[in-house]
């Protein structure tokens, strides 16, 4: 495993940097985490909700953004949450303070998770280094962009088989077995009365013909 490079902004607190295993900061400028492995870059712009929730009613969020997207191969947006800041209360808690324009900030960072890039949600400040080391560690195993996702086999249903079950003491057993043995509607039409050698049971097969060759009732 080839060990990737990571570089954390000047401006970023010293708690940050300590439990991302970075020993000294320097001045990046264009984001607050970089990534570097064999070539390629990973840009981290992390906002607390406080910080993302100024910066988007500022109109410096998009241009940050903008900006990371152009001097990285991978930029990514990493919102923090601060439930300590509900727990404080009064002017420090800017979820209460600010929360009718909550709604709108969502929608703008669904927009830019659509249109511009990656944006990653952190309950905390602990689970926001999480989520990064979490990412180097994808980067160096080579599991980036590797994702696996596992489906199931998916059975389309037959329409001549699902046309069939609609006739009355016909089931899917039944419906596939007289597709297999007629080549048309009309072929079944006309040779219904084949229906007794294939079937046991005569009530069902009489029910079967009546339906298949009888008038239509008001």
């Amino acid at each position: 495993m080839v060990e990737s490079t990571m570089t954390v902004d000047i401006h970023e607190p010293k708690w940050f940097a300590d439990q991302l295993g970075v020993k000294e900061r320097v001045h990046i400028g264009y984001c607050d985490v970089l990534i570097e492995h064999e070539g390629e870059t990973w840009g981290i712009e992390r906002k607390s909700w406080s910080d993302a929730l100024n910066s988007w009613m500022n109109n410096r969020l998009e241009k940050q953004l903008s900006e990371l997207v152009g001097l990285v191969d991978h930029a990514f947006l990493l919102i923090q949450h601060e439930p300590e800041r509900k727990i404080r209360g009064g002017q420090a808690n800017t979820y209460e303070r600010f929360k009718k324009h909550t709604p709108n900030l969502k929608l703008h960072l669904n927009r830019l998770c659509s249109d511009v890039c990656p944006v990653l949600y952190a309950d905390d400040s602990a689970t926001a280094v999480k989520e990064v080391l979490r990412l180097k560690k994808r980067i160096e195993e080579g599991d980036f962009g590797s994702m696996t996702v596992y489906d199931r086999r998916i059975t389309h249903v037959d329409p001549v088989v699902q046309f069939l079950m609609s006739i009355p003491r016909v089931g899917k057993t039944r419906a596939t077995f007289i597709r297999s043995r007629f080549s048309s509607l009309v072929d079944l039409i006309e040779r219904c009365e084949e229906l007794g050698d294939m079937f046991r049971n005569e009530n069902d097969v009489e029910t079967i013909k009546t339906f298949i060759q009888g008038k239509w009732g008001e």
